[in-house]
């Protein structure tokens, strides 16, 4: 399913994921993050999502939710400790979503890992379960029924476009597109591939970065295994990489691949 709405001005949209980033969070929780959470956060770290209402079942309403956390300081995870004390909320809650009012939250009160999602309801002081993990919550995500598509921008982007980011060196367009051309699964996956090839060579660390996160994703959906020559040279680039986040891509391709 298609999560992120891909709005330009999303204020939850923080900077490409690293693995260091995800390590250094993990250790300053003392937690594990869920598997889909980290998933979900290389093809975009946080941001506003299309699927926006959970059903709940303890009232007639549905809970709304309109972004989820990335990691990161700024509009992210990092900030939990001073909204848990903000709104006088136990520890142990890392919040995903919420107003203030209300949270959604990893609830890591008994656990370590594989932890449920709750509700936390400020105003009543009560939590409420939502799902017994993360991929349970995700697949229980809808859009409201007043809510259409149309009122999302869908964000395309033209082979013209990357070729034309390319030529100029516009870091942060090439980046954007890869982003987002990963997504498109109508787009010519063997000229995408080939485009992938040819960026994980690139002088910058995020376009490489961003390239090692993509091919990562495309193998877990199955849609880059029909190019095994190329796959197999992206992972000897990544493997042969100076950047240790990309290292760490090659490993989980890898896995992937052997199953």
């Amino acid at each position: 399913m298609k999560l992120w709405t891909n709005e330009s001005d999303d204020m939850y949209k923080l900077p490409k994921l690293k693995d260091t980033a995800v390590k250094q969070a993990e250790q300053a929780f003392g937690v594990a993050f869920s598997k889909e959470y980290i998933d979900i956060l290389n093809i975009q770290n946080g941001g506003s999502i299309v699927y926006n209402a959970f059903p709940s079942e303890w009232n007639d309403d549905s809970i709304y939710i309109d972004h989820i956390m990335g990691i990161g300081k700024e509009h992210g995870i990092l900030e939990n400790d001073y909204y848990l004390k903000e709104w006088d909320m136990p520890d142990g809650l890392i919040l995903i979503s919420g107003d203030g009012h209300s949270w959604i939250a990893f609830d890591y009160r008994n656990t370590k890992e594989n932890p449920p999602i709750v509700y936390i309801d400020n105003e009543s002081e009560q939590i409420f379960k939502l799902a017994p993990s993360f991929h349970d919550f995700l697949n229980k995500l809808y859009l409201d029924k007043d809510i259409s598509f149309s009122e999302y921008e869908e964000v395309i982007v033209s082979k013209e476009e990357l070729e034309e980011h390319i030529q100029k060196n516009d870091i942060e367009s090439i980046i954007e597109s890869i982003d987002i051309m990963s997504q498109d699964l109508t787009i010519d996956m063997s000229w995408f591939s080939k485009k992938l090839l040819e960026l994980s060579k690139h002088s910058n660390d995020d376009v490489r970065t961003s390239v090692a996160s993509a091919t990562h994703y495309l193998i877990q959906i199955d849609e880059l295994n029909k190019n095994e020559e190329i796959v197999k040279e992206l992972c000897n680039n990544f493997k042969a990489d100076s950047d240790s986040d990309i290292n760490y891509y090659a490993e989980e391709i890898e896995k992937e691949i052997q199953g």
